[in-house]
């Protein structure tokens, strides 16, 4: 019986992994063009698809809708408004414009950048993948242009998902997006930052894109670390003379930035903590890190903060600073770190215990949760945040007006805590 079902069984061929792997990297290339081609056909043209009403402006502005309109109507020239009958909206551009004026002409103005100052550096990171580290920091992004701010979106993840946000892929025909185009060649010192920096279809937001190729720096900052830790115990300060430590290769390139270029440079990093990862979190002048509320991911967020504490001794107990880095302080020399509560559904009862309990433990460092809902969802998945989304029309059908409004909402306060963190550091 056994040698009948013997005979029967055919010979199991091995596996030829080199081949298959090839097969399905080639068809997960075509299916991502595909999608790209779908999802970015619309970030190639201009701000123009999205406009505000004079009340989400002067939410944005923060300035009262009265204020608004006065300054619409006495700035004509300044602000470029768009009327329909007796409806008033305005493009992103428009908002930005109206910000502009809002600071000159009323009394809410706030604390801005003096003229020589390096702009301030903020790294969002997290260990947990998921936490909506990339969303927030491109709603951030979007949100600060949007109050007059010059602001440089700087891509360290190697998936490249800010740069898909912002429709630039090197998976997209005509994209010409390689890795000499990512920060890949400055962080090697064979490249300048301004090089790579490209202009983004929203107003006043720059971008640096980046490619899984960015992925092979890990390698290269680990041999230039081995060259450099050889050099120190060598005491050859000939090599060193012209040597930088890993940590500080983000340091240079953001040094030889002409000066008053951006106000802002946002940091996206991949989640983990990394070479590049720490070269980041260590030229910073703030770190922001969000939370989904769920204990798993909480666990996740408790170890990378140790971690963070262990590098900070390392660096700073290195105690070698190059005169060719921006700034003449120490590394991780933060003026805050917040937590930001991400994918937050108050619906449900345990989140909103565990959120009590986080704005009990860390008090003001714990900024204003931004919720969830699975229409943001599907905004994120389509590379749309809420400054860009339509709601309730073609691919945000199921995005209704009032969802809209309460996302936004949340987005903004934290937004807000965030911008005013970062203008108490320009006051005067």
């Amino acid at each position: 019986m056994s040698s009948a079902v013997e005979a029967n069984v055919l010979p199991i061929e091995a596996l030829d992994v080199s081949s298959q792997a090839s097969e399905f990297a080639r068809k997960a290339h075509e299916v991502q063009v595909r999608v790209l081609e779908l999802i970015s056909a619309d970030k190639l043209g201009d701000e123009t698809s999205r406009l505000f009403s004079v009340e989400e402006a002067a939410t944005i502005a923060r300035i009262t809708p009265a204020n608004t309109r006065q300054l619409l109507s006495r700035h004509p020239d300044k602000i470029e408004a768009q009327k329909v009958g007796s409806r008033v909206s305005l493009s992103a551009r428009s908002v930005r414009q109206l910000c502009h004026v809002a600071q000159k002409h009323t009394r809410t103005a706030l604390p801005e950048r003096a003229l020589g100052m390096p702009p301030f550096v903020l790294t969002t990171g997290n260990l947990k993948g998921g936490s909506s580290k990339t969303t927030l920091t491109v709603h951030l992004a979007e949100y600060l242009a949007l109050r007059g701010l010059s602001v440089l979106l700087i891509d360290l993840d190697a998936q490249a998902s800010a740069s898909h946000y912002m429709g630039l892929s090197p998976d997209r025909m005509g994209a010409q997006i390689g890795t000499d185009d990512t920060m890949y060649g400055v962080l090697l010192g064979e490249r300048r930052l301004e090089e790579v920096i490209r202009p983004t279809y929203w107003p006043g937001l720059s971008i640096v894109p980046a490619t899984v190729g960015l992925a092979d720096m890990e390698y290269q900052l680990a041999d230039r670390h081995m060259r450099y830790r050889n050099a120190l115990e060598r005491e050859d300060l000939g090599a060193l003379s012209h040597m930088v430590p890993f940590y500080g290769v983000l340091d240079r390139a953001l040094a030889e930035l002409p000066a008053d270029t951006f106000d802002v440079v946002l940091v996206d990093t991949h989640p983990d903590v990394s070479f590049l990862t720490v070269a980041a979190l260590a030229t910073s002048d703030a770190l922001l890190c969000p939370i989904p509320v769920g204990m798993l991911d909480f666990a996740s967020t408790g170890e990378f903060f140790r971690v963070v504490a262990e590098y900070s001794e390392i660096v700073r107990d290195a105690e070698v600073r190059r005169p060719t880095l921006r700034r003449s302080k120490t590394p991780f020399d933060y003026k805050f770190m917040s937590i930001v509560p991400s994918l937050f559904d108050p619906r449900h009862e345990p989140e909103t215990r565990l959120l009590g309990f986080l704005q009990y433990t860390y008090g003001n460092h714990l900024l204003e949760p931004v919720l969830y809902s699975k229409a943001m969802r599907r905004s994120s998945l389509e590379r749309k945040t809420l400054f860009e989304a339509v709601p309730g029309r073609g691919d945000n059908a199921d995005l209704d007006a009032r969802t809209a409004a309460r996302l936004m909402e949340s987005i903004l306060v934290m937004a807000r805590r965030v911008e005013d963190q970062i203008r108490s550091e320009w006051r005067a």
